[in-house]
């Protein structure tokens, strides 16, 4: 018999604390290997992501909005609906702020878009991408003060 650790979550977290709690404990289990792969076009960057069926993902926080194409296969989202499946071919708006957990029922390829002339992988990270809540919530103040809307 093996002693089982109970680790509790405050009820009142956010959806995003939540996927970041679970994305920790994920991290203990076997990981496995997806297929990435980056396109430039005239002020686009496409993110393309292979994953194989059974494939559990928790994504980082998009600071914009974007577009999230699925090109093929069958996945669930975890979106600000609940979850929700989805069949390829399916194009998805997401939201700023946005964190998904998503679970690949067959083996999937789907592709993230972001309008920019950027080239850089980590420059686009920078720019795009929130590594917790507390960057994005930073990102969020960041973009108040630089349009005049002070709290």
């Amino acid at each position: 018999m093996t002693d089982t650790e109970v680790v509790t979550l405050d009820e009142h977290a956010s959806l995003v604390e939540k996927l970041e709690f679970l994305q920790d404990e994920a991290k203990q289990l076997p990981q496995v290997e997806v297929t990435l792969r980056h396109y430039f076009a005239h002020g686009i960057y496409g993110r393309e992501l292979a994953r194989p069926a059974g494939t559990l993902i928790i994504g980082k926080i998009h600071k914009t909005r974007h577009m999230f194409i699925l090109l093929s296969g069958e996945m669930s989202v975890l979106t600000d609906n609940g979850m929700e499946r989805f069949v390829a071919p399916q194009i998805v708006i997401g939201s700023p702020g946005t964190k998904r957990l998503t679970y690949a029922h067959t083996d999937c390829v789907a592709i993230v878009l972001h309008g920019t002339p950027l080239t850089d992988l980590d420059e686009i990270e920078k720019v795009f991408v929130a590594q917790n809540d507390q960057e994005y919530l930073k990102y969020l103040e960041d973009e108040k003060l630089l349009i005049g809307e002070k709290s």
